[in-house]
């Protein structure tokens, strides 16, 4: 508790005392010294985060300033924060949804959790003075907190800005594939489950760990990533299941080498996240093999579970390598091994022998770019960190070098181990308990239905949207976000308001699912 006892201003307005008998605001006006708080801000700011909540004049003026934007203020403890909302000012503010209060200790949560950057654009930080003069030690800790914070969403809507447009289209391409489908998820029998499942990444170790598949195959349920199903088909090793999550077009060419080897698949599940590469789901399905749809953490996919069954599937900050680990753990797997998950460049290799890439670069090898040029380029397209010789999951490695990018994606498997309470050592894992895949007890699904429901509701936030609009947890709104940052980052959209951006992403999402607003009048 930072505060001491509340007094009244010479106006009549109700000012916290801190603890060194210091008030946060005016003696005489804290109305008065509130309106300049914020005031050389940028008027397309959209979200606000404010340290110190205190008698709130400075929030009330800042949201008078801007009454479309969100603003997160936060306190230093609970005891703080509760003694601040029973204020009189504060009590009013609370009502309003654009204004949101937290701790420092719930600030990350409530920062994910609220702010969207395809909906309100930039954030600013901003200090109350006297608050974070009697808080001063506080300052270097919430500068890296929020600084951590805003990069790891700043990725996150990255990754969203490339992809945004790929997603929308894939989902609404696959579910055209699902048309009177169940979905359901495989079921394996008890002697399949009390086998070691083998997730089969295609990390450089995994040339010389291939040996110990091959030599105890029938000790492993195999479970391969898209990118190392070819090495596997190399060395003459059918994967009982093969996981894709990448949504990009050139997915497709890891499923090519199918053709030659049709019959001995005809066991294996496919595993696709409905964000995943169209091309490549059709081609399966259109040689007979068996497709199996699962959704991770895109807003459409969610709405598009209530029509039809779509599994939940963790893929972590996006690897396909975690999305595998998921799919055993709510398969029922007990044990799992993990190959080639090195998330590290082993002896200047990025990928194992017998990936897409050996023979897309073999391919387009010639004297003047040969296909070691290109391996080189792929390896150096980021700065390089060197590591110890340990690899967190495949063992000793050879002059290993790493990247921020796989060190997120280790980072993201750990995270998911700790949630999921699974022991490791190495690269074996011990599964405690497994949470099941879910039966599925859903009715054929209607592809028209979906799409005629799913307008229907763009319709109508479209043609009643107000700026006090995007403060709604929508879910339909929400479906279009990761669409509405692709069309942001590009340059002839970079000027548009969410509203107009909003309609633009509508009308092509009209355009994806050959639909008419006039089917709704």
């Amino acid at each position: 508790m930072i505060y001491k006892d509340k007094i009244f201003s010479k106006d009549g307005n109700v000012v916290p005392v801190f603890l060194n008998n210091l008030p946060m605001h005016s003696k005489y006006n804290p109305i008065k010294e509130a309106e300049c708080f914020g005031e050389n801000i940028s008027i397309d700011t959209g979200c606000f985060l404010v340290a110190g909540v205190g008698g709130g004049f400075h929030i009330d003026s800042l949201f008078k300033k801007f009454p479309h934007s969100l603003i997160i203020c936060f306190e230093k403890d609970i005891d703080s924060l509760n003694f601040c909302l029973d204020l009189p000012l504060n009590k009013q503010l609370q009502l309003n949804d654009n204004i949101i209060f937290c701790t420092i200790d719930s600030l990350e949560k409530t920062i994910i959790e609220n702010y969207i950057p395809s909906i309100y654009g930039s954030l600013t930080f901003l200090q109350q003075r006297a608050w974070i003069n009697y808080n001063s030690n506080l300052l270097q800790v919430l500068n890296t907190t929020i600084s951590k914070i805003i990069s790891e969403i700043k990725a996150d809507y990255s990754v969203q800005s490339h992809f945004g447009k790929i997603w929308q289209n894939n989902i609404l391409l696959n579910l055209k594939l699902l048309e009177n489908s169940k979905n359901c998820p495989p079921e394996y029998n008890y002697k399949k489950l009390s086998k070691t499942a083998a997730i089969i990444a295609a990390g450089p170790s995994f040339d010389k760990s291939i040996e110990k598949i091959k030599c105890s195959r029938d000790d492993y349920f195999v479970i391969s990533t898209d990118t190392s199903f070819g090495t596997l088909l190399d060395n003459g090793i059918i994967p009982e299941a093969v996981l894709s999550v990448d949504g990009q077009f050139i997915s497709s060419t890891h499923f090519y080498s199918c053709l030659e080897k049709i019959d001995c698949l005809k066991n294996t599940t496919f595993v696709f996240d409905i964000c995943g590469s169209h091309t490549a789901a059709r081609f399966l399905r259109s040689k007979g093999f068996n497709v199996f749809f699962v959704r991770s953490g895109h807003p459409l996919a969610s709405v598009a579970s209530n029509y039809v069954n779509l599994p939940f599937l963790n893929t972590g900050a996006g690897t396909v390598t975690i999305a595998c680990c998921d799919f055993a753990y709510k398969c029922g797997f007990k044990n799992m091994e993990l190959f080639g998950a090195d998330f590290c460049y082993n002896s200047g290799k990025s990928y194992t022998k017998g990936t897409y890439l050996d023979k897309q670069y073999n391919t387009l090898s010639s004297r003047f770019c040969t296909n070691e040029n290109e391996f080189d380029a792929l390896l150096f397209r980021t700065n390089l960190i060197k590591i110890n010789c340990e690899s967190a999951f495949s063992g000793v490695v050879k002059s290993p070098y790493t990247s921020i990018i796989l060190n997120s994606y280790k980072t993201s498997l750990e995270n998911w181990l700790t949630q999921n309470s699974i022991m490791h050592d190495n690269s074996l894992l011990k599964v405690k308990s497994n949470e099941m895949f879910s039966k599925c007890f859903y009715k054929n699904f209607s592809v028209k239905e979906f799409e005629k429901n799913y307008i229907y509701n763009l319709c109508n936030i479209v043609n009643n949207f107000s700026e006090e609009f995007v403060h709604i947890k929508n879910e339909y709104l929400f479906t279009l976000l990761p669409f509405i940052a692709y069309l942001r980052a590009q340059k002839r959209y970079a000027n548009l308001t969410f509203f107009n951006l909003l309609k633009l992403a509508y009308s092509e999402t009209l355009r994806y699912t050959n639909c008419y607003e006039k089917d709704f009048y």
